[in-house]
């Protein structure tokens, strides 16, 4: 599952707060053969849809929230480990308010499968937090990453 932490390192709580998080595997060689491939759409502010659309969520400053995937973008960790060649793409977008406008965040990440963490036995219940591929993998993608 993809997991992102959104920081407030503003001066003001961030309010209604709306955060999509996408995750899929793509395969570094079908993507290099057909760079169209897109997957990355994001959806649009659903306050732009209805202005009176509220979410009880704020984020204070100097704080975190994290969220992860929806559950139909997660991929069995065995699956995963089994595409050498793949990289995992993390991607979306947060809106909010920032006391003044509505502002956004869109974020794009890739991590290759072969950086993942080999030493843990996958096919096992865990018993602690695990990370399959470590955040130090991590690659901003050159498009996908924009805010105003």
């Amino acid at each position: 599952m993809g997991h992102v932490a959104i920081r407030n390192v503003g001066k003001v709580p961030a309010q209604n707060v709306w955060l999509d998080v996408r995750m899929s595997v793509i395969d570094l060689l079908d993507y290099r053969r057909d760079p169209s491939i897109s997957l990355f759409a994001v959806p649009e502010d659903p306050k732009k849809k209805d202005r009176e659309f509220k979410i009880d969520r704020a984020i204070q400053p100097g704080t975190e929230m994290r969220q992860g995937c929806d559950e139909n973008d997660c991929v069995p960790v065995l699956d995963l480990l089994a595409m050498e060649q793949a990289h995992v793409y993390v991607w979306g977008v947060v809106y909010y308010d920032d006391g003044v406008d509505r502002r956004f965040t869109e974020f794009r990440h890739r991590y290759p499968v072969a950086g993942a963490n080999w030493r843990d036995d996958w096919g096992l219940p865990a018993n602690r937090t695990r990370e399959i591929i470590s955040i130090d993998k991590a690659r901003f993608e050159p498009d996908g990453n924009n805010a105003n």
